[in-house]
């Protein structure tokens, strides 16, 4: 009886211990703290509620919501290339490559919805957190089970449409159209918080950590998946975040361990040299604009690092710093600009400014 009595003291302690960590798991990229103090005169906090109480008032939009499919079945993601045109001189010939010029076309397809969904997703979550208001927290459930869980409306956990090319390759996706994905880092984000606030059952979440498991293993055995981590541009070094903060939430330990202990070698040190330019950022028709977008990547990684209790920042500050000085001597300094990007110069500015910010909280 005593054996008995003592496994399920041990048992208890292990249920105890799971419960406790799962509910301690802190978010990795958002700044809880700093959300949580705003007061309600606050001009932060008044968007907030302001954005959410929008999105109580809207549907969500989903994959399965297509007017047509490129692939036959609805619940793929499809996107639109987005710089890429249809042809003008044939229609029915591949679409042509126009570098740094948005087509707006790709606002009809589930490029535009992810993003949606991931502005819902975030403002829902924050909404509730401020106000314990049940109007935000039912309604974000209902949105992330539509996502990942429903098997009426739920997205396949793949990006093999992404970024599609019309009348090219059979009309499949791109390798880079991964990019697309990104968004889904808050999603996460919020779902931690969330589920700390206990929103998200067990039941319910299982099976959203079902659906990120099986989409980090497209990401990761997958062709496509291969060549975005392959790639010698900020593409690999948002492919890294992505999975590490998927790999954190499914709870991949091993995985996540090793694209941080290989960040500096594999992407650090191979995109940013000591001179501050990136190479590959700079090939692009708005250089500065990549260059500024691959940092706001690093940015991101560097806070998840912050978040775990690693100064990831100050471990490699010299090497970031360097990048920070040639950008700001571009966006301080209008004739450093290209003209393609002289227009862009406000939001330049406005980027650079943020990054500073973001940095500098992290030190």
């Amino acid at each position: 009886m005593s054996g008995l009595r003592q496994f399920y003291m041990v048992l208890l302690i292990i249920v105890l211990f799971v419960t406790t960590y799962m509910s301690a798991q802190p978010v990795l990229k958002w700044d809880v703290q700093k959300l949580m103090a705003l007061s309600p005169s606050n001009l932060e906090y008044k968007s907030i509620l302001r954005n959410a109480d929008k999105f109580l008032s809207e549907e969500c939009p989903l994959v399965t919501n297509k007017e047509k499919t490129f692939s036959g079945d609805v619940h793929n993601y499809e996107s639109l290339s987005t710089y890429f045109w249809e042809n003008e001189k044939d229609p029915s010939a591949r679409w042509v490559a126009k570098d740094g010029q948005k087509n707006p076309e790709r606002l009809k397809y589930d490029g535009a919805k992810i993003n949606i969904f991931y502005n819902r997703c975030k403002y829902l979550a924050q909404a509730y957190c401020l106000t314990s208001d049940t109007r935000y927290s039912e309604q974000y459930l209902a949105d992330v089970k539509s996502w990942f869980v429903n098997k009426q409306t739920r997205m396949i956990p793949n990006m093999e449409y992404a970024q599609i090319i019309p009348n090219d390759n059979g009309n499949r996706g791109k390798a880079y159209g991964i990019i697309d994905a990104y968004v889904l880092t808050d999603v996460v984000e919020s779902l931690i918080l969330m589920r700390q606030k206990n929103v998200i059952n067990k039941n319910v979440e299982n099976k959203i950590k079902k659906w990120f498991k099986k989409f980090s293993n497209w990401l990761r055995k997958s062709e496509k998946g291969m060549e975005q981590r392959s790639a010698s541009n900020n593409l690999s070094i948002a492919y890294d975040v992505m999975m590490c903060e998927f790999y954190y939430y499914i709870g991949d330990k091993k995985r996540y361990e090793q694209i941080v202990g290989q960040f500096l070698s594999d992407r650090l040190e191979k995109q940013f040299l000591p001179d501050g330019t990136q190479p590959h950022e700079l090939k692009r028709a708005k250089p500065i604009s990549y260059s500024i977008y691959n940092l706001e990547l690093v940015l991101d990684f560097c806070t998840m690092q912050w978040h775990s209790g690693v100064d990831y920042y100050s471990q490699n500050r010299q090497l970031i710093d360097a990048a920070m000085d040639y950008v700001a001597n571009a966006v301080l300094q209008v004739d450093n600009l290209n003209n393609a990007e002289k227009p862009d110069l406000p939001v330049l500015k406005k980027k650079y400014n943020a990054l500073l910010t973001g940095f500098a909280n992290i030190r």
